[in-house]
């Protein structure tokens, strides 16, 4: 069964043993439809998490090789835009997960922290701040 982070790990293990490069030019014809990963945020954001999860898990010698801070704050922002995405769709408790973890890796974010009390708020009052944002940004672009 294919699975949309397949290609993106494949890719990743694959350069541990071989140089990767990058071509600027087309080799080939992507077909798009509704259901491409890279049209889905929230799936590209989980896929890529879970990929670099698996590195990570797999070789613990990547945290050294690329550098603690580097990897702390990929996988912040990872859970972080995962946890934005969730929010934006009202599923607050995945939103509270992945602000919780990306927490884990930036324990000093007082905008993370928050994020983190304001969806422990009810469902209707976190709803009128969401509101609220848009119209004050709307209100901002708008001037």
């Amino acid at each position: 069964m294919y699975r949309p982070w397949d290609d993106y790990d494949f890719f990743l293990r694959l350069s541990k043993h071989f140089q990767i490069g990058f071509i600027s030019e087309p080799l080939i014809h992507y077909r798009l439809h509704d259901q491409n990963l890279s049209k889905n945020a929230l799936a590209r954001a989980e896929c890529d998490l879970r990929v670099v999860d698996r590195a990570l898990r797999s070789d613990s010698s990547l945290w050294q090789s690329l550098g603690k801070r580097k990897v702390s704050d990929r996988l912040y922002n990872l859970c972080l835009f995962a946890g934005y995405l969730h929010l934006d769709d009202e599923n607050f408790s995945a939103a509270r997960c992945y602000f919780r973890r990306a927490a884990k890796y930036h324990l000093g974010n007082l905008r993370l922290w928050g994020l983190c009390v304001a969806i422990m708020l009810p469902r209707p009052v976190v709803l009128e701040m969401k509101s609220l944002k848009r119209h004050v940004v709307s209100a901002l672009s708008g001037s």
